[in-house]
């Protein structure tokens, strides 16, 4: 095959060509560059200016003249800028609605408001810092249906924010108005996440019902909340002394100190309040204090819980005192006051330590102790009025008795132990069951009439183990050393019609010992006391019997 040269290469590829269009210009050249309007669609303005139709305008500069606006659908952005009109409003609506207003600063002039439009709804503020330098009035006003977010408000004479109905208020921060009113809404109204603080007059003030209230900080002012009933609040409390007239939930936004003397810190005047410490201290200021928490028994239906009650230390005062019925105190520390943990009748304690108080709990009757500890109290650890039920509890280190009950109540799987009085003292007609009840200074079980003590451990006490009086059922109870360096029996009958059933009764001074007549003893066990059975005439008692040997259903024995 012959190669080509390279002339001829050229001449083919010179021979492969393309169509080209005209290069003739097709006529002038057009305008490529943007208005105005296009680039940036809005009407700047300065200066003293009247808005009267639909629009978004800015400003382009500080400013000393009032801005009026009288006309809907419009859009002020004050770009950072400020309206200063010392001798009127800043910024005044008369008419409109959909009107949003964001970005800047307001100071109006003495006597008047920053921002003042009391008969526009429908419309939202943003983002504006409004000093009133001790001279204007107030720094929003406005009617119904409005929106007001991330506003600094500060230094008016009257008011901060005042909406109408149906309003929002969020992430606003109103601080140092001298009287009246930080901020009133009404009716319908949500107020989110605000802060409140440092105010002459009411701090949050809602009028009417149906409005929404939540995680606001309130305090430093003049009276920090004046709300009506029917609103829907939850209270993140700032400080204490705080009195709480409404159904709300109420939690601590920290530790809360009061230094007031005579005053209680908490005080409900409502029903269904709930108190939640969120792990955090309510302190008092010591033996001068009020009650750390206070509900009359005109209320009910409070519930505490989450945190600790220290130092309310005023004579006959308590850390928490629900006097009213059906309270729930749960996850509680009470130290270091007159009383701890004080509550009325059908009420709920559960998880709770109370120590170091003069009582440590006291509930009203039908009420329920459950899974607490109590030590080291002056007086009695838990002590509940009749009908009521304390299970799963420890008492111990008490002064005075580790569990007292006024009469008609059960107490179960406790342990009571190293009391300086009487383990577990009873009234009367009240059953206690599987206990431990141990190295207490009295008698482990004391009961005037009417109990039931059954399936017990009952050691070392330094009185008797268990001490009744009439009428009562002592059944399977094992109650060893009682009379510890004392004088004292296993089981002590002092009256007549007790039945004591199927105990052991080990190493005390005596085992049994029944004082008067009309008494059943049958199928116990007594063993190594100084005296096994110490039993007067005139008692229903089986046999005593040294072996099982030839032994009858209703004996009992002595080993």
């Amino acid at each position: 095959m012959r190669v080509k040269t390279v002339a001829e290469v050229l001449v083919c590829l010179t021979s492969v060509a393309f169509g080209q269009g005209s290069l003739t210009p097709s006529g002038a050249p057009a305008p490529t560059m943007k208005t105005l309007d296009q680039v940036e669609p809005r009407i700047p303005i300065s200066g003293a200016y009247t808005i009267n139709q639909p629009g978004s305008y800015y400003l382009t500069g500080n400013s000393t003249g009032k801005i009026s606006i009288s006309a809907s659908d419009v859009t002020l952005d004050l770009m950072g800028f400020r309206i200063e009109n010392t001798g009127n409003q800043a910024i005044s609506i008369s008419s409109g609605e959909n009107i949003l207003i964001h970005n800047g600063i307001l100071r109006s002039g003495v006597g008047y408001t920053a921002l003042y439009a009391p008969n526009v709804n429908n419309c939202r503020i943003e983002n504006l810092r409004i000093d009133g330098h001790n001279a204007s009035v107030g720094g929003i006003r406005m009617k119904d249906n409005n929106v007001i977010r991330n506003c600094d408000i500060r230094n008016c004479t009257a008011y901060g924010i005042i909406v109408g109905e149906k309003a929002e208020i969020t992430d606003c921060r109103i601080t140092h108005i001298t009287a009246e009113k930080a901020l009133l809404a009404k009716s319908g109204s949500r107020i989110l996440n605000n802060v409140i603080e440092d105010n002459g007059g009411k701090g949050l003030h809602i009028t009417g019902s149906g409005s929404y209230i939540a995680n606001n900080i309130v305090k430093g002012n003049g009276d920090n909340y004046n709300i009506t009933a029917g609103n829907q609040l939850n209270i993140l409390l700032c400080e204490v002394p705080e009195t709480l007239d409404w159904p709300c939930s109420v939690k601590f936004a920290g530790t809360l100190i009061c230094t007031s003397n005579n005053v209680d810190g908490i005080t409900v005047n409502s029903d269904g309040v709930t108190i939640d410490l969120d792990g955090h201290s309510l302190v008092g200021p010591g033996s001068s204090s009020g009650h750390g928490i206070y509900q009359s028994n005109t209320r009910r239906n409070l519930t505490v819980k989450n945190g600790k009650v220290i130092e309310w230390q005023g004579s006959g005062k308590c850390g928490i005192s629900t006097l009213g019925k059906s309270s729930i105190i749960s996850s509680l520390q009470a130290s270091t006051n007159y009383y701890g943990i004080k509550t009325g009748s059908e009420s709920t304690i559960s998880d709770c330590i109370a120590s170091k108080n003069t009582v440590g709990i006291h509930t009203g009757n039908g009420s329920t102790v459950s899974d607490c500890a109590v030590n080291k109290n002056d007086s009695t650890g838990i002590s509940v009025d009749d009908e009521s039920t304390v299970s799963d509890c420890a008492a111990y280190q008490n002064v005075g008795y580790g569990i007292f009950s006024d009469g008609s109540s059960m107490i179960h799987d406790c342990i009571v132990t190293r009391n300086g009085s009487t383990g577990i003292h009873l009234s009367g007609n009240d059953t206690v069951q599987d206990c431990v009840i141990s190295s207490n200074e009295g008698s482990g079980i004391y009961t005037y009439y009417g109990s039931t003590i059954r399936d017990c451990t009952v050691n070392f006490n330094r009185g008797d183990g268990i001490n009744v009086r009439e009428n009562c059922r002592i059944v399977g109870n094992i109650c060893r050393g009682n009379g510890d360096s004392g004088d004292g029996a296993g089981i002590h009958a002092n009256t007549h019609d007790t039945l004591i059933d199927s105990n052991t009764v080990m190493d005390n001074d005596r085992g049994i010992d029944v004082d008067s007549y009309g008494n059943f003893i049958t199928r116990n066990t007594a063993s190594e006391n100084t005296t096994n059975y110490d039993i007067a005439s005139g008692n229903d008692t089986g046999s005593i019997k040294t072996t099982p040997v030839n032994a009858g259903a209703w004996d009992n024995f002595n080993f």
